[in-house]
């Protein structure tokens, strides 16, 4: 997903595309500098129009944007910035997705009111992004709220319950597939959402349990069920925390990451706006080639 966005945070284009999970790493990246180049063309933009980047990566990446994780292996210990910094010479800020998605949330979705805040994504890979007193908490080394890597508490495997074979319409996923079933009543589709909740819950009462959030923001691929998730959820949690938070879901759909990006991008060239005369893109930070 690619978002262009004005300085006021107005998104003025985006472009969406899926791609072969067996891509590697370098062909992930070839294909990035290749619709990035397109999309600005297609915008009219060059790439010395361009104030700041976002970029959301799955897995854990460090507070100099260095990727860490083994999500995409050949990724490992990789700084994306620095490769993508000949194509669009500004700022680049590399983040993990989920993080991205708990500042859309505080920005412009179901957290705008809330300061401590546990954006939990939810589908076959589960993972969490922290908001403590209104700021992202990335922990020290950018593994706060990676609880899908904690096999005791059964993730995985409660992933693997969103086995849903019912009837799916052109370029739909399974997931998206279950959710319009669980809104039209479908009680197969009900109950396999049910057995998957069942087997999220223990995860989501530990992260209760340790970071006491006012609200709880469920995005990711299983939003789209829309207003049963709460319910269902709270029900498990119930005998497993001291209190329930409130929990809301996400209505940013497949923009929530995206838009956390914009808002991070925006992070890095607001503070010096008040002060210039004449707006000029600020320089980049020196890379090495």
């Amino acid at each position: 997903m690619l978002l262009l966005a004005r300085l006021d945070g107005e998104v003025v284009a985006r472009h969406r595309e899926e791609f072969p999970a067996e891509l590697s790493g370098a062909e992930r990246i070839e294909l990035l500098r290749g619709r990035l180049r397109r999309f600005l063309a297609d915008q009219g933009i060059g790439p010395d129009d361009v104030w700041s980047m976002g970029i959301g990566v799955p897995g854990m990446v460090d507070d100099t944007g260095r990727i860490r994780s083994v999500i995409v292996p050949d990724w490992t210990d990789l700084d994306l910035a620095r490769r993508l910094a000949h194509d669009v010479p500004c700022r680049v800020l590399v983040e993990n997705d989920v993080n991205l998605a708990v500042l859309a949330e505080h920005w412009r979705g179901a957290a705008v009111l809330a300061d401590d805040v546990a954006c939990v994504l939810v589908g076959r890979h589960i993972s969490c992004g922290l908001m403590i007193d209104g700021r992202l908490h990335r922990g020290r080394r950018g593994g706060a709220g990676e609880l899908g890597i904690l096999p005791q508490l059964g993730l995985d495997e409660a992933g693997k319950a969103l086995g849903w074979d019912g009837e799916r319409q052109d370029g739909e996923s399974r997931t998206d597939a279950l959710a319009r079933a669980v809104r039209a009543g479908d009680p197969a589709a009900l109950e396999v959402l049910d057995r998957y909740l069942a087997g999220v819950a223990p995860g989501v009462a530990a992260l209760v349990l340790a970071l006491d959030p006012e609200l709880v923001v469920l995005s990711g691929a299983l939003a789209p069920v829309g207003e049963p998730l709460g319910p269902l959820l709270t029900e498990h949690l119930r005998p497993l925390t001291l209190h329930v938070p409130r929990i809301a879901v996400s209505t940013l759909g497949r923009e929530g990451v995206a838009l956390g990006a914009v808002r991070r991008a925006l992070d890095a060239v607001e503070p010096p706006l008040p002060h210039m005369a004449v707006p000029s893109r600020p320089s980049a930070s020196p890379r090495s080639p």
